[in-house]
Protein backbone atom coordinates (compact mmCIF):
# COMPACT_ATOMS: atom_id res chain seq x y z
CA UNK A 1 0.00 0.00 0.00
CA UNK A 2 1.24 3.48 -0.77
CA UNK A 3 0.12 6.87 0.51
CA UNK A 4 -0.06 10.08 -1.47
CA UNK A 5 0.07 13.02 0.91
CA UNK A 6 0.22 16.68 0.07
CA UNK A 7 -1.62 19.96 0.04
CA UNK A 8 -4.41 20.82 -2.38
CA UNK A 9 -3.40 21.11 -6.01
CA UNK A 10 -0.17 19.12 -5.76
CA UNK A 11 -1.19 16.25 -8.05
CA UNK A 12 -2.29 13.58 -5.56
CA UNK A 13 -5.36 12.59 -7.54
CA UNK A 14 -3.39 12.54 -10.79
CA UNK A 15 -0.84 10.16 -9.25
CA UNK A 16 -3.64 7.98 -7.87
CA UNK A 17 -5.17 7.76 -11.35
CA UNK A 18 -1.78 7.05 -12.92
CA UNK A 19 -1.22 4.14 -10.54
CA UNK A 20 -4.76 2.82 -11.04
CA UNK A 21 -4.35 2.94 -14.82
CA UNK A 22 -1.58 0.33 -14.62
CA UNK A 23 -4.00 -2.49 -13.75
CA UNK A 24 -7.23 -3.29 -15.56
CA UNK A 25 -8.75 -4.61 -12.31
CA UNK A 26 -8.44 -1.26 -10.54
CA UNK A 27 -11.26 0.80 -9.11
CA UNK A 28 -11.14 4.29 -7.66
CA UNK A 29 -13.45 4.87 -4.72
CA UNK A 30 -14.39 8.54 -4.41
CA UNK A 31 -17.08 10.99 -3.35
CA UNK A 32 -18.29 11.80 -6.88
CA UNK A 33 -17.68 9.08 -9.50
CA UNK A 34 -19.01 11.18 -12.40
CA UNK A 35 -16.64 14.05 -11.62
CA UNK A 36 -13.76 11.60 -11.15
CA UNK A 37 -14.47 10.04 -14.56
CA UNK A 38 -14.15 13.51 -16.09
CA UNK A 39 -10.85 14.09 -14.26
CA UNK A 40 -9.55 10.73 -15.43
CA UNK A 41 -10.45 11.62 -19.01
CA UNK A 42 -8.83 15.05 -18.72
CA UNK A 43 -5.65 13.40 -17.41
CA UNK A 44 -5.53 11.21 -20.51
CA UNK A 45 -6.39 7.93 -18.81
CA UNK A 46 -9.32 5.69 -19.65
CA UNK A 47 -11.12 2.55 -18.54
CA UNK A 48 -10.70 3.11 -14.81
CA UNK A 49 -13.83 2.19 -12.91
CA UNK A 50 -15.05 4.69 -10.32
CA UNK A 51 -17.55 4.10 -7.54
CA UNK A 52 -18.89 6.11 -4.63
CA UNK A 53 -17.60 5.52 -1.12
CA UNK A 54 -20.76 3.69 -0.07
CA UNK A 55 -20.40 1.26 -2.99
CA UNK A 56 -17.02 -0.16 -1.94
CA UNK A 57 -18.52 -3.42 -0.67
CA UNK A 58 -19.98 -4.09 -4.12
CA UNK A 59 -16.59 -3.99 -5.83
CA UNK A 60 -14.15 -5.15 -3.18
CA UNK A 61 -14.83 -8.82 -3.93
CA UNK A 62 -14.27 -8.57 -7.67
CA UNK A 63 -11.48 -6.00 -7.90
CA UNK A 64 -7.84 -6.60 -7.09
CA UNK A 65 -6.65 -3.02 -6.64
CA UNK A 66 -8.77 -0.48 -4.78
CA UNK A 67 -7.62 3.14 -4.74
CA UNK A 68 -9.33 5.57 -2.38
CA UNK A 69 -9.39 9.27 -3.21
CA UNK A 70 -9.49 11.46 -0.07
CA UNK A 71 -9.29 8.87 2.71
CA UNK A 72 -10.55 11.35 5.33
CA UNK A 73 -13.81 11.86 3.44
CA UNK A 74 -14.10 8.11 2.89
CA UNK A 75 -13.88 7.43 6.62
CA UNK A 76 -16.35 10.16 7.49
CA UNK A 77 -18.86 8.95 4.90
CA UNK A 78 -18.84 5.40 6.21
CA UNK A 79 -18.26 6.15 9.89
CA UNK A 80 -19.56 9.65 10.71
CA UNK A 81 -18.77 9.34 14.40
CA UNK A 82 -15.00 9.12 13.88
CA UNK A 83 -13.40 12.14 15.48
CA UNK A 84 -9.73 11.33 15.05
CA UNK A 85 -7.19 8.81 13.89
CA UNK A 86 -3.46 8.29 13.65
CA UNK A 87 -1.27 7.38 10.72
CA UNK A 88 2.39 6.89 9.93
CA UNK A 89 4.35 8.66 7.24
CA UNK A 90 6.47 5.85 5.82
Amino acid sequence: MFKLLGTRGTGKTYELCREASKNENSVIVCSNPLAMKEKIKSYGFSDIECVAYNEIKKVSKKKNDIYIDEIDNFLLELYPTIFGYTGSLE
